[in-house]
């Protein structure tokens, strides 16, 4: 709130550092639930720690889940993550979680991160080819 504030005001956010780049994205996932449910969500952003999903199901916060991504590559990693938060979307019939990956092992880690950098490099490229 105050970020928007601060926004609004001055035209920038105060200067802070995530702890993990992230990487705004729209992708389809899938979610596995501790009564052994698949549920389909939607990716909306990804770091190493954690990850922002959109669902019509809400989810617990503290409950365990795992999340299922394709990065690419042939590589479709299943990350145990804790529900932090779920907010309901001011309109419409959709629920916002955050997720906190946890007992992720280093290749899952590595994974993550080269298709987040991977990623952000092709858009800066998209972006400075589409502004000539």
């Amino acid at each position: 709130m105050l970020d928007s504030l601060f926004q609004a005001v001055f035209g920038k956010r105060p200067n802070y550092a995530r702890r993990w780049p992230r990487l705004l994205m729209t992708e389809p996932a899938r979610l596995s639930l501790p009564d052994g449910r698949e549920l389909p969500v939607m990716l909306m952003q990804l770091s190493v720690g954690g990850a922002r999903l959109k669902s019509s199901a809400r989810f617990t916060p503290g409950e365990t889940v795992i999340l299922s991504i394709d990065i690419g590559l042939g590589l479709k990693p299943n990350i145990t993550a804790q529900v932090l938060h779920v907010r309901k979307e001011p309109r419409g019939f959709h629920y916002v979680t955050g997720l906190c990956f946890v007992d992720i092992d280093p290749e899952k880690i590595r994974n993550i991160a080269e298709y987040i950098s991977q990623e952000q490099q092709r858009r800066r490229k998209g972006a400075i080819i589409g502004q000539n």
